[in-house]
């Protein structure tokens, strides 16, 4: 399912959503953090070092996050949020991701770090779910009900050319 493209009528071709904006007017909860090591508006957090104060993205798969970064206008840079930038989580409600595969509507949330959003697999209703189906790099909305629940993985790292694979040597053979 594409997503819906920039109106050609619209503001120097701006798409109508973009990672991190809030998707409508439900009600949320959004918690002031400081960043931790950089982050990008519709990252997925949890708290940082001082746990009281900050927010870094998740990294491992026992990573339990706490929300999802919301977008806050002024000039883009990398990272858009710079260690100890004032940053707002969305903890609960509707906000826009880029998703990383294909998703349908009311399908679990789930991350997979160093890849994005993906469709999760869990049997247990946590309440974060697709509000719309996507293809892979669409921006699409999501519902945030238990960001604790989201499930957090790691794509395994791919073997590199050369690289020697246990149990499988063929020195001296």
């Amino acid at each position: 399912m594409a997503q819906i493209k920039p109106f050609s009528w619209y503001q120097q071709g701006m798409a109508p959503a973009f990672p991190g904006m809030k998707a409508n007017t439900t009600l949320d909860t959004v918690d002031s953090f400081a960043c931790e090591g950089g982050c990008n508006p519709g990252d997925l957090v949890m708290r940082g070092t001082d746990k009281e104060k900050q927010a870094k993205v998740v990294s491992a798969a026992d990573d339990k996050a706490i929300g999802i970064v919301l977008h806050e206008h002024h000039e883009p840079r990398d990272p858009y949020y710079a260690d100890g930038e004032s940053i707002s989580v969305m903890t609960s409600g509707d906000v826009y991701v880029q998703v990383a595969a294909d998703v349908a509507a009311g399908d679990a949330v789930a991350f997979e770090a160093g890849t994005g959003y993906i469709k999760g697999t869990e049997t247990t209703p946590s309440g974060n779910v697709y509000l719309k189906g996507a293809d892979a790099g669409d921006v699409v909305p999501v519902r945030i009900r238990n960001a604790a629940a989201i499930a957090v993985t790691v794509k395994a790292a791919a073997a590199k050319a050369g690289e020697a694979v246990v149990d499988q040597s063929k020195v001296g053979e």
